[in-house]
């Protein structure tokens, strides 16, 4: 009885392997050895040695064991997928520009002279640099604008004196300028500036940029502050492939300056070359809150529409079928080497040369045949593409369209309608051919929404409502920009006279384009903006997904029905609001800035944030904090005082999640800045209140209460700093102490007041005039956090403050303290 048990589930597992292609079957299995080797790092020789030996051992099971084989064999493919990611990212470790840091930490500190090739097409963007501190009004309402070029270099050799050493890894280069027309893709350059490792994240929740050029290939970073620091040391040659891209790039990036507005130039530079950089921050928000973030994004629809104008061009040129596919395919392959051979646009390509190859040899292959085969050849060739986000999201789309073309295929065997002969009819005839051609799209961006909108959710803590009807308009409307696009390109390089007038129509659906987005975006409820997904959700959603496309009905049912009752599950833990004991108080590591997380109860305070020339920066850290906690809004922001690295993240924050209201002194609302009369005006837009606090007030959240401390003299004798509002935390028996940059007058006058407290933030990060001994002798902190990156003053603050522990947020990350049930502060950092 056991026997024919196993012998029935081994043939039920036979029979769903075969069900699905081999090639989708290796995919899977070599993806799932890239990330398990990513996961658990494994020398080289192990997955090699297990996939030979279950290579060798599936031979003499073909005919006795098909299971036993077909087992054997994924495993062997699941052990070359480590093989592969442990040979990119760790062979030849020991010369990587990291290797080289590593060994030699002082050098991070010093410049160097780094030798190497230019690994691809420089590309600028646009870096709005920060007015200073006492930049006059009309600076700040109009900062200086800066350009900056980032490119890949394979590095060759560094040297910091005359005996250069060996390297050989990817680089990322960022100049202060632009340098686009001076270098080209295959240059040979020597650069002067300092080498650095990517900086390690510092926050809980904060993106893992350092992980993320790792798993790309790339070890190091440097920053060029002058375009002089580069010196041509051998050209990549007028004639080079290279080359000819680069300049052909370069050329399209003039026309486009030349005969389009500054907004419709950046939106057709992100449409035709995949390069954002040039964006506003508010239309980048609008693509992403509407839902139409890919149209923006080089993704499948922009090389799948490339491939069929094509066609259609060559068709109607009487060109022959097979030499009109092959050119077809080969101008998507250089379009895919055009924008720096992004994941999802090389796997369009990728898809559309295997499809064409297949019609020459009159073989048709099936769509999961020709994701397999697409993902198999990506692997192979670049293994990082296990990682990235929008390759998965160009996959899916593919089969989610797939999956309503499969079923909608009865459709095609019905009979023709018979021939109109009224005018009633016509309409009648045009009506329904429109209601199916609407009911049809969609079923296609429903099924697209559906396979998609988790890995949305997870990434970009964004579930768009509005997105499918949008997409509805704007994905035919996107064809049609694209292609007057493809079209003023091709005119305006062939007859750059012409150019002018094949601009007006690109120009005007850009502009159509746009206002249909920023339409879209502005009903605020068209989308929501969630918490962090469980780490196993995205697992388990997409395995029970994949194990219902392999599976017969019945089963089918009940693996869907398992899927919904996950997201039953998941939704009220998403819509609720985490419950916190006592008091959590986390300094977040923000730079020269500050930013304060304070949770009690199930309410979130925000004191202060902002830092030094990186608002946006720390907004996006602050709402990756919250998100990582569980909060979806924060109750109350409490601004010290009006300097712009106190809240200048406060308007990027309106926009990533809600606010109840904000709280600040009689100063910061009174001040005339640019930038805070932009944000008042941002608060009166989104109709948040606005309070002033003053000396004496109090907040009260279940078992905490704060109390505002404020100097009293006239505003007019004290300066920003000096009249900085300071908020003394109690709970359970504990006091902290968040002065914000309170020093001077205000903080002599208030020494007296201030009570004594387990945990002080350190006035003005860390400034030796903002923390004088009496401050110490009179708050007598067992703890000092210093809300900077910069340890300069570090041996003062070990003066001032002799029996406490001193933590810096530049080094010791996030500070979290937390009051538990029995009143004890416990002191943690997150690094």
């Amino acid at each position: 009885m056991s026997s024919q048990i196993v012998n029935n589930a081994a043939a039920w597992l036979h029979a769903r392997l075969v069900s699905v292609p081999a090639p989708l079957r290796a995919a899977v299995a070599l993806i799932a050895g890239i990330r398990a080797a990513d996961q658990w790092r494994w020398p080289t020789v192990i997955p090699a040695a297990v996939a030979l030996v279950a290579l060798l051992l599936s031979l003499p099971c073909r005919r006795r064991a098909p299971v036993t084989e077909q087992l054997l064999q994924l495993t062997s493919l699941l052990m070359l997928g480590g093989m592969l990611w442990s040979l990119h990212s760790f062979g030849s470790d020991g010369r990587r520009p990291a290797s080289l840091l590593e060994r030699n930490p002082q050098l991070q500190q010093s410049s160097l002279r780094l030798t190497g090739t230019v690994a691809g097409i420089p590309s600028t963007a646009v870096a709005d640099a920060a007015p200073a501190p006492a930049a006059p009004a009309a600076a700040v309402a109009a900062p200086q604008v800066k350009i900056r070029t980032h490119f890949l270099l394979h590095a060759e050799s560094a040297a910091l004196t005359d005996h250069p050493e060996s390297l050989s890894g990817l680089c990322r280069i960022t100049v202060d300028g632009d340098v686009s027309q001076m270098l080209s893709w295959g240059d040979r350059v020597e650069l002067t500036g300092r080498l650095e490792l990517p900086p390690e994240p510092m926050n809980p929740g904060e993106f893992d940029y350092a992980r993320y050029l790792r798993r790309s290939g790339i070890s190091a970073v440097m920053f060029l502050r002058h375009p002089a620091a580069i010196r041509m040391l051998e050209s990549a040659g007028t004639w080079s492939a290279r080359g000819i891209l680069n300049r052909f790039r370069c050329s399209t990036v003039q026309l486009l300056q030349q005969h389009l507005s500054p907004s419709g130039r950046a939106a057709a530079e992100a449409l035709l070359l995949g390069n954002r950089g040039w964006m506003s921050s508010e239309v980048e928000r609008q693509y992403t809150v509407s839902g139409t973030m890919h149209l923006l994004a080089i993704s499948g629809l922009h090389v799948g529409i490339l491939y069929v104008f094509i066609v259609r061009v060559f068709h109607l040129l009487l060109v022959p079928r097979s030499r009109g596919l092959v050119l077809a395919a080969t101008v998507c392959l250089l379009y895919a080497f055009l924008t720096d051979l992004r994941p999802s646009v090389l796997r369009s390509s990728l898809f559309i040369l295997l499809s064409v190859i297949g019609q020459l040899l009159c073989r048709e292959m099936r769509l999961s045949t020709l994701i397999g085969l697409t993902v198999l050849i990506l692997a192979i060739i670049d293994p990082a593409v296990a990682f990235d986000v929008g390759a998965w999201l160009s996959f899916l789309a593919v089969a989610a369209l797939g999956w309503v073309s499969a079923g909608s295929d009865h459709d095609q065997s019905r009979s023709a309608p018979p021939d109109a002969v009224t005018m009633p009819q016509r309409l009648l005839l045009a009506a329904t051919a429109a209601a199916q051609w609407t009911l049809r799209c969609s079923r296609q961006m429903l099924a697209v929404t559906m396979l998609s909108a988790p890995l949305v959710a997870s990434q970009f803590h964004l579930v768009t409502l509005t997105g499918m009807v949008v997409n509805l308009v704007l994905i035919p409307l996107t064809t049609a920009v694209l292609i007057a696009g493809y079209i003023f390109v091709a005119v305006g390089s062939l007859i750059p006279p012409l150019a002018t007038i094949v601009a007006w129509p690109f120009s005007g659906l850009l502009e159509l384009l746009n206002l249909g987005v920023a339409y879209s975006a502005s009903v605020r409820s068209g989308y929501l903006l969630i918490p962090d997904l469980p780490g196993l959700f995205l697992p388990v959603w997409y395995t029970l997904l994949l194990a219902a496309a392999a599976t017969r009905p019945p089963l089918r049912r009940c693996l869907q029905l398992a899927m919904v009752g996950l997201l039953l599950v998941l939704f009220p833990a998403i819509c609720s609001r985490p419950v916190i004991s006592g008091m959590v108080c986390t300094v977040l590591s923000v730079g020269h800035g500050n930013a304060v997380v304070v949770e009690a109860d199930d309410r979130v305070l925000l004191f202060d944030a902002g830092a030094m020339h990186r608002g946006k920066r720390t907004a996006d850290l602050v709402a990756g904090f919250l998100w990582h906690r569980g909060h979806r809004m924060i109750d109350a922001i409490i601004l010290s005082h009006p300097d712009a690295d106190h809240y200048n993240a406060v308007p990027d924050l309106l926009e990533k999640m809600p606010v109840g209201q904000v709280l600040a002194s009689h100063q910061f609302f009174a001040s005339d800045s640019p930038e805070i009369q932009r944000l008042l005006t941002a608060l009166q837009k989104q109709q948040i209140p606005a309070t002033i606090l003053q000396h004496g007030d109090s907040l009260r959240l279940a078992e905490l209460h704060v109390d505002f401390l404020q100097g009293q003299l006239d505003s007019a004798e004290l300066a920003d700093n000096e009249s900085s509002l300071a908020a003394v935390l109690r709970c359970r028996g504990q006091s902290i102490l968040l002065p914000g940059d309170l020093e001077g007058s205000g903080l002599q006058q208030l020494l007296s007041r201030l009570p004594a407290c387990s945990l002080l933030v350190s006035p003005h990060h860390g400034s030796p005039a903002a923390n004088p001994p009496e401050l110490a002798r009179q708050v007598r902190p067992a703890h000092v956090i210093v809300s900077e990156r910069d340890e300069r003053h570090q041996a003062r603050l070990r003066k001032s403050y002799p029996d406490s522990q001193l933590l810096f947020t530049g080094r010791a990350g996030a500070v979290e303290s937390r009051i538990d049930a029995r009143g004890r502060l416990i002191v943690s950092s997150f690094r």
